[in-house]
């Protein structure tokens, strides 16, 4: 894990942590990061076992980044908490009852993939509470959204998560409907298997929003109401792979691919548009991104590309 400060790209910090286990593919897909609300950074690491079949777990450890030392490593942990029961635990949220533990859990009978669940865990690692049918979409603070399973129609709810271990659901009528909508124009395929429906958290002019996403376009609604805030048509006719408003609410900037199969690697571009009108502000190559976002002043491309700091104009 490398942590570099934002305002002059100097590298700050190395923790390296060996222990860390997975099976197949790469590490980094299974790395979870998060700031707790006293500065230090959660880092948690996959750590299956060495027999196949074998449940593992996750490590949740925390680290101080303003000590002396350059390199770290799992002896210079603040705290380590163990999470057993999920693969990739990404999100780690700060609520209003404090900092939580959330993660999508694959369930499978005899070799084959019968749905997902959402699970809540306390920062310490304890179970607080499952969501059942459910896969994980995005989270914000005491907001979850969350879709059906890939096996169930393609479905959107909304969940208070004030108390992690009860969580409410708050699903919107029009929300519900948008939804239904959605299935008409994505059909299930040949095999059983319908698309995934998918959308995130955000904001247009501080007005807190969903961001769904419909082919080439993306559609931001009020999450109170459900009325259309703004509707971003996808230049060339690309697609958005991920995609985030910045806090206030006045620009989304998104990661574009064509569809189709490319040798080489799939090319990509780095898109900006102002919510207010629409306006497409900025649009330049990128590559090897997975992630983009918002910083004080510009944005943050991530991916096996590397970490790029970008201007807005």
């Amino acid at each position: 894990v490398l942590v570099w400060e934002s305002a002059t790209g100097r590298l700050v910090k190395t923790i390296t942590l060996l222990d860390a286990r997975q099976h197949y593919g790469d590490l980094d897909n299974s790395l979870g990061l998060s700031f707790a609300a006293d500065g230090s950074l959660l880092v948690a690491t996959l750590h299956e076992a060495d027999v196949k079949g074998q449940p593992g777990f996750n490590l949740v450890r925390s680290f101080e980044l303003s000590s002396a030392k350059d390199a770290l490593g799992p002896e210079d942990a603040l705290s380590t908490a163990k999470v057993e029961g999920v693969h990739v635990l990404r999100h780690m949220p700060i609520g209003s009852a404090g900092q939580y533990l959330a993660a999508e859990v694959w369930l499978y009978q005899d070799g084959n993939l019968q749905g997902s669940e959402t699970r809540l865990f306390a920062r310490d690692g304890a179970a607080l509470a499952t969501i059942p049918s459910s896969s994980l979409l995005d989270i914000d603070r005491d907001s979850a959204l969350l879709r059906g399973s890939r096996r169930e129609q393609p479905r959107l709810s909304l969940w208070n998560l004030s108390d992690p271990a009860q969580p409410r659901e708050i699903t919107p009528d029009w929300m519900r409907e948008r939804a239904a909508a959605w299935r008409k124009t994505n059909p299930q395929g040949r095999y059983g298997f319908w698309p995934l429906i998918d959308a995130k958290l955000g904001a247009v002019d501080g007005v807190p929003a969903l961001i769904l996403r419909d082919g080439d376009t993306l559609e931001l609604r009020a999450l109170d109401d459900g009325r259309v805030l703004a509707a971003l048509k996808v230049p060339d006719g690309w697609t958005a792979g991920s995609f985030v408003t910045d806090p206030s609410g006045r620009r989304l900037a998104a990661l574009l691919e064509p569809r189709g199969n490319f040798e080489g690697g799939t090319p990509q571009r780095l898109a900006v548009w102002e919510l207010s009108g629409g306006a497409l502000v900025m649009e330049r190559r990128a590559q090897g991104a997975a992630h983009v976002l918002f910083r004080p002043d510009g944005l943050m491309t991530a991916g096996k590309g590397g970490v790029e700091l970008i201007e807005l104009p």
